[in-house]
């Protein structure tokens, strides 16, 4: 077999190296398009800084939402320990959250405001105002299924003080199918509920039915029993 032929130290050291050879391409296309490089680095900074700035925004942004949210819970609290009138409190800390919501709809304290606006709007009586707000409040905090069940319950609840209760039945079947969700007693219970108001029994005794049957243990447990004996009578 042939030897393989050896090259010579010399002839290496003449061989041009690789990495030299590229770093030098590299370098000389660095020199050929020094404006635009020049230009994307400028971009880049400022884009650092605007990320920057903007996180350090939010986050005061975020800081003063939440002392307005905490500053009418606090007002709410401190009403409700003096007096026992729910409705005077709920008008006296309404425009508060409101203030919340709607000057900080971005953050998370303004996207939890929609739900107290939505709640004393609803302690006071004001049931359509109840309504706008608790929905904007499904848009809000859409990606929540503890506060979307909760903002459902209450227009289930607003939509049964406004005898529409086609659309309280939808909202509390909603609260039913949330996953995660809560009110979910509240809300079976509700069903059958609507049901009875608009005279369908046998929908309404199977309601009372399923309800005994998923909470045994209920607060509520005597008083579904009750009429389910009524019904059987």
């Amino acid at each position: 077999m042939a030897n393989a032929k050896r090259i010579s130290r010399k002839e290496l050291l003449n061989e041009p190296d690789e990495f030299i050879t590229m770093t030098g391409k590299v370098v000389n296309w660095c020199r050929d398009h020094e404006k635009e490089l020049y230009t994307a680095g400028v971009i880049v900074a400022l884009l650092v800084v605007i990320i920057s700035g903007w996180t350090v925004f939010s986050a005061r942004t975020e800081s003063k939402a939440s002392t307005m949210f905490s500053a009418a819970q606090a007002k709410y609290a401190g009403i409700m320990t003096t007096s026992s009138d729910v409705k005077q409190a709920a008008v006296a800390v309404n425009e508060d959250f409101k203030n919340v919501a709607q000057e900080y709809s971005g953050t998370d304290a303004g996207k939890l405001a929609t739900l107290m606006v939505g709640q004393t709007a609803y302690d006071a009586g004001n049931y359509d105002e109840a309504i706008e707000w608790w929905n904007k409040s499904l848009k809000a905090l859409s990606g929540d299924p503890i506060e979307s069940s909760r903002a459902l319950l209450g227009l289930g609840y607003a939509y049964e003080q406004t005898a529409d209760y086609d659309k309280a039945l939808e909202m509390y079947n909603k609260v039913l199918g949330v996953k995660m969700g809560l009110g979910k007693e509240e809300a079976a219970l509700a069903v059958a509920r609507i049901y009875e108001v608009k005279g369908d029994a046998d929908k309404s005794v199977q309601a009372y039915e399923k309800f005994a049957a998923d909470y045994p243990d209920s607060a509520y447990a005597q008083m579904v029993e009750e009429k389910l004996a009524a019904s059987a009578s």
